[in-house]
């Protein structure tokens, strides 16, 4: 027979393990993301620039230069705001 105690805690655990298999495959999903768009931008597919509110936003290189203000910016460097 299995005891009130036994369900409780068989619940816990799998609630525990619900919990922690969401959690790691955010943050595997972000992570990869992440990398992937860093790759993209130190092979010049991309480029990120400082939008109006401070935000750092990523456009496709080439195509939308005009847009960008400029391309390859790099962490810590000042960029110009769009004209």
């Amino acid at each position: 027979m299995v005891s009130f105690l036994e369900i409780i805690l068989c619940v816990t655990v799998l609630l525990a393990a619900a919990i922690s298999m969401r959690q790691g495959w955010v943050l595997g999903v972000t992570d990869g993301a992440e990398a992937a768009i860093e790759v993209m931008v130190q092979d010049g597919q991309l480029s990120r620039f400082i939008n109006d509110d401070g935000d750092v936003e990523v456009c496709s290189s080439g195509v939308m230069n005009e847009i960008c203000p400029k391309c390859g910016y790099q962490e810590g460097d000042e960029c110009e705001s769009p004209a």
